[in-house]
């Protein structure tokens, strides 16, 4: 039976997520969370990386990065639509409610946070540029990522998810009146939406509204698998172009930015579904009953590690180089480490702290889990 919304809105009854499929969300947020964290390691040139000479670090920093790590956080976006179409049968206004305590909140915090250690690294080194502009404009941008990106750049996600929830009720009622029409806005949101103040990344819009319709459609797992299957074979060829494109020394800004957008979406697209099918190879072995330990961490490795990375790239940076360097690829695979290890302690410590401070800077979470 269907669910009246606001303002005649419908919403579908919503079958719940199977136990196999929320076990793969579950392995896929840790292995997404990782991968996008490589993006966001200081390279500490003022050039664009992906024009220098490239040598063969330099095509894995590139797979990394802009291959891999960006794209990644498609099935995330993927992800997130899937679960909130279930949360909307408690209500619009509930799902709100949650959302500003599991994205908004979180969002503040972790830039506060990052405004802090500015304040203070700029008392100790007297270098004060990485200070927000002193406006309305300027604060709303740095802790809410408003038209900007925030303080903590990979933040803008937690942003843009929020308006992508709020937006849910009518994506569902749309696309379960008319999903070729919704789609194609969609697309075209994605092709041409990049200057509005709506979403920092159009692109989300288009891969939560994946999410919501896998779920009002009532896709069961071997569906999605058949589909997903397909669109692995689509990788190769995807990421054959970009990596022509890196070692061409092609600035990717160069291009007409509908073109780029809609290669970078069929890149991000392929990129989702190869890691949905690692999700199944990995659930079918051992190797998660190794990794799901760290599931509790990952939370707080997403909103903390480009802060680590600004501050510890620091010291690294002298001792093994900027990009380009010899040595720069140790510290590259370094910080990463050394991410993980703050995250972990990040949470030992939050869960000595009183709870409102856990609950603002793990998403709302009751308790943490050690």
């Amino acid at each position: 039976m269907d669910k009246t919304l606001p303002f005649a809105m419908t919403l579908p009854d919503i079958t719940p997520v199977s136990r196999s499929t929320s076990l793969r969300i579950s392995i896929a947020r840790v292995l997404c969370i990782v991968l996008v964290t490589f993006v966001h390691v200081q390279p500490g040139i003022a050039e664009n990386v992906y024009t220098q000479p490239v040598d063969a670090f330099g095509l894995v920093y590139f797979l990394l990065t802009r291959v891999i790590g960006l794209s990644s956080v498609s099935l995330l976006g993927i992800v997130s639509g899937l679960l909130i179409a279930g949360s909307l049968t408690k209500g619009p206004l509930s799902t709100i409610t949650s959302k500003v305590r599991s994205l908004v909140v979180p969002l503040i915090a972790w830039n506060v946070v990052m405004f802090v250690l500015i304040i203070i690294y700029a008392q100790l080194s007297g270098n004060w540029e990485k200070l927000p502009e002193a406006s309305p404009l300027g604060i709303a941008n740095a802790f809410l990522a408003l038209r900007e990106w925030p303080l903590v750049v990979p933040l803008w996600f937690l942003r843009d998810l929020f308006v992508c929830s709020l937006l849910a009720p009518l994506l569902v009622s749309a696309l379960w009146r008319a999903p070729t029409a919704t789609f194609a806005l969609l697309i075209g949101y994605m092709l041409f939406g990049q200057d509005t103040w709506l979403l920092q990344r159009p692109q989300l819009l288009l891969f939560f509204a994946i999410g919501l319709w896998l779920r009002i459609g009532a896709f069961n797992d071997d569906q999605i698998d058949r589909v997903t299957k397909v669109f692995t074979l689509g990788l190769a060829p995807m990421a054959a172009i970009f990596f022509y494109i890196r070692i061409e020394g092609i600035p990717l800004n160069s291009l007409n930015p509908q073109f780029l957008a809609a290669l970078d979406t069929l890149l991000r697209i392929t990129t989702a579904a190869t890691i949905w099918q690692v999700t199944l190879l990995i659930a079918g072995s051992r190797i998660w009953s190794r990794i799901k330990h760290f599931e509790p961490y990952v939370f707080v490795l997403f909103c903390s590690h480009a802060i680590v990375f600004e501050f510890a790239g620091i010291p690294l940076r002298r001792v093994f180089g900027n990009f380009g360097d010899p040595l720069f690829s140790i510290s590259f695979f370094l910080q990463q480490l050394i991410a993980i290890a703050a995250a972990w302690i990040g949470v030992m410590i939050l869960m000595r702290l009183p709870a409102a401070v856990g609950k603002a800077l793990n998403g709302g979470k009751v308790r943490l889990s050690s």
